[in-house]
């Protein structure tokens, strides 16, 4: 019998995908701040500001017109995050090797902020699914998967628009179906129910 994957709603990453477009306004803005606060110091560079400007207004535009772009989209929204951390290291960087160091310190944590934020809707955008497999059941551990072994696994309920999981140990996951269960996946969820469980898929 093959694995099964079934996508859900996976409340963590739905909540990442909600602050997502508040995140890269407050990038746009930090770097439209530092372009123009750069530009205004001695010997500014007209290069770097630009740059800047540029990355600043396309993420502007970003938020303005593309609210569905970014999530319907997770590898465009990705480019954009990896952009601003990016933005961000060099910035800390630059103030580092020129002696700023406390406004280096500020600009490497949100550097770091940034890689983990890319890292976790990297992760995440993958595992929102509840997998079904000979071992066990998958299901979303924000930003990765957890194994639920079968040994660990009291019942498996399916509720059309909800599956509910029940471990051995006395904790229920709740995972929100994106669809209905088609007649063939319905029919693997049974197989392995009644393999492992020994018992039938619960209604």
């Amino acid at each position: 019998m093959n694995s099964l994957t079934i996508p859900i709603h996976d409340p963590a990453f739905e909540n990442l995908k909600r602050s997502g477009r508040l995140l890269h306004f407050v990038a746009a803005t930090i770097i439209l701040f530092n372009a123009i606060t750069h530009l205004r110091e001695p010997g500014g560079s007209m290069i770097f500001f630009w740059t800047q400007l540029i990355v600043a207004v396309d993420i502007f535009i970003l938020l303005l017109a593309g609210r569905q772009v970014l999530s319907e989209a997770p590898r465009f929204n990705l480019f954009f995050r990896l952009v601003e951390a990016i933005f961000f290291l060099g910035v800390g960087i630059h103030m580092l090797v020129n002696g700023y160091w406390i406004i280096s310190l500020i600009q490497l944590i949100m550097a770091i902020g940034y890689f983990y934020i890319l890292y976790c809707e990297d992760k995440s955008r993958l595992h929102e699914a509840v997998g079904f497999h000979h071992l066990g059941i998958t299901v979303p551990a924000f930003p990765g998967t957890k194994m639920l072994y079968w040994v660990h696994v009291s019942a498996v309920q399916n509720k059309d628009t909800e599956i509910e999981i029940t471990t051995s140990l006395g904790r229920t996951y709740h995972l929100t179906l994106r669809r209905s269960l088609t007649w063939e996946e319905q029919v693997k969820l049974e197989g392995y129910c009644r393999h492992y469980l020994r018992v039938p898929l619960a209604h």
